[in-house]
């Protein structure tokens, strides 16, 4: 059920913000997964992570 509803918030999130909604939301996500749980790289690589993402999505598209 959570699942669920976290899915309904981030699509609700993403479809009044737009994409780079999307990267923000799993931006910190996937750098918490590459680095662990330590805040002050954790926040150096999504800020890193989400540009990189961006500039990546706007070359494929």
């Amino acid at each position: 059920m959570a699942i669920c509803i976290s899915v309904a918030l981030a699509g609700a999130c993403v479809s009044v913000g737009g994409g780079i909604t999307f990267l923000g939301l799993i931006a910190p996500h996937i750098a918490r997964r590459l680095v662990g749980a330590t805040h002050a790289k954790v926040l150096l690589l999504s800020a890193a992570l989400g540009g990189l993402l961006l500039l990546s999505a706007n070359t494929l598209g």
